[in-house]
């Protein structure tokens, strides 16, 4: 296995993605050495590596909270328990001490002289959300109201990303319930927002004509399994498992066309508008459209920035030179003035190529989705936070603590144009 931080990256995914199949299909000696291999080998060559070992911590964890250890064989699957364990609850429990024993208020006030950017996607009134493969970043507005509530009590909100006092909310995407559902929220909390949008949303207004990584998450949701085992010419036992073993990596594979050679594959074989017919207008409308035009200059006008999330929201670093540079060259040149959103922002998607012609555009800054991303982190490459709603470990990603806990360090001030001496006081 080569010490190269993409290549160990990838290694952790098809290890995992290994493991997924045979846990399914039987061969114990090998899922013996595959968990082998997952929870020792590769751990070696991650602090092995000469740059990018948080990301690759974080890739590597995430692979070992995606196997079911009920799936495998008693050993391997007590081994990945155990680490299941050490992973999920021995954090929470420190956490949860420091919370309780006000570490974290120290953090907060350690940290005070940072910049913190939280990070959303799509907020949906909780009659229309579904609990489906292609819901894993959407949060129901009254969860969503509360969290915003418990935040306005403690912290101030601006969307001056040179304002370290302040938390400034950002969505993804530019989905028309970002505007709407969530819009609703925040103006009633009198809280600004930064929505980065993908240009290919921009007069979207049929399901049709979302992006084209969300219309395969439909349709790998909603198609019938025959359909999924028809596209993945092989047998398929659950959606998540065909998204993440056939139609993830072929939507990757087909860069030249962002996917769309993929979507018309799997259209052919059941057409998307008879996958998400049965699925509530209303939804779909919310969900799948890009904004009224009218209503973003409202929201202009009362504080809210547009930013730029890529033309077509494929990850960049399977493309060309000159498709990149094409996908981070925004229709308006105002998004200059803020940071340009990184779509997924995991290593593999983001090389550091991305990241100069981020700059030579002239983007003050490159946001990534990663709560930590450790070695890559600069003055330019930026992370963010993503609350899920639980007090506790919100305040453990807003005070610092985690990233203390993750890195050894107090949270780094890495956006371009923030006060490097903390000239604005903090009011947190």
């Amino acid at each position: 296995m080569s010490d190269n931080p993409s290549a160990i990256a990838l290694s952790i995914e098809e290890t995992a993605s290994s493991l997924r199949r045979m846990a399914t299909s039987g061969g114990r000696q090998e899922i013996r050495g595959k968990v082998r291999e997952l929870l020792s080998a590769i751990p070696r060559r991650i602090r092995s590596a000469p740059s990018g070992r948080r990301d690759l911590w974080n890739a590597w964890r995430s692979a070992v909270l995606s196997i079911d250890p009920r799936r495998l064989p008693f050993p391997c699957g007590a081994r990945l328990r155990l680490w299941r364990w050490r992973l999920l609850r021995l954090p929470r429990a420190v956490e949860a001490l420091a919370y309780y024993l006000g570490v974290m208020a120290l953090f907060r006030r350690l940290n005070r002289g940072t910049k913190k950017v939280l990070t959303f996607h799509n907020v949906m009134p909780d009659a229309l959300c579904a609990f489906d493969l292609a819901s894993g970043v959407t949060m129901p507005a009254s969860r969503f109201e509360a969290l915003m509530r418990r935040l306005c009590r403690r912290y101030r909100f601006s969307a001056d990303f040179d304002d370290p006092s302040t938390l400034t909310v950002t969505f993804d995407d530019g989905y028309r319930c970002q505007f709407e559902t969530a819009g609703e929220i925040l103006r009633r909390l009198g809280v600004p927002a930064v929505v980065f949008v993908s240009g290919a949303l921009r007069g979207a207004g049929r399901p049709e004509q979302a992006l084209a990584v969300d219309r395969l998450l439909y349709w790998a949701s909603y198609a019938p399994m025959e359909a999924l085992a028809g596209f993945a010419d092989a047998a398929v036992s659950s959606r998540a498992e065909f998204w993440h073993e056939f139609m993830n990596p072929a939507y990757r594979r087909d860069a030249a066309a962002r996917g769309e050679n993929v979507f018309a594959k799997a259209d052919s074989i059941w057409p998307f508008a008879k996958a998400v017919a049965r699925l509530d207008a209303e939804m779909l409308r919310l969900r799948l459209t890009g904004p009224d035009a009218e209503l973003v200059e409202s929201l202009k006008a009362e504080g809210w920035r547009i930013g730029w999330h890529t033309r077509s929201h494929f990850p960049l670093a399977f493309l060309s030179d000159a498709d990149a540079e094409s996908e981070l060259t925004p229709d308006d040149r105002s998004c200059l003035d803020l940071p340009m959103s990184y779509p997924y922002g995991e290593p593999v998607a983001v090389s550091r190529r991305d990241e100069e012609i981020a700059e030579r555009t002239g983007f003050r800054g490159g946001l990534s989705n990663l709560a930590v991303p450790g070695e890559r982190e600069s003055r330019f490459f930026m992370p963010r936070i993503t609350l899920t709603g639980d007090t506790i470990g919100d305040e453990s990603m807003l005070s610092g603590f985690r990233y203390f806990l993750e890195t050894g360090r107090l949270l780094r001030r890495c956006c371009r144009g923030t006060k490097e001496n903390g000239g604005a006081t903090d009011g947190n």
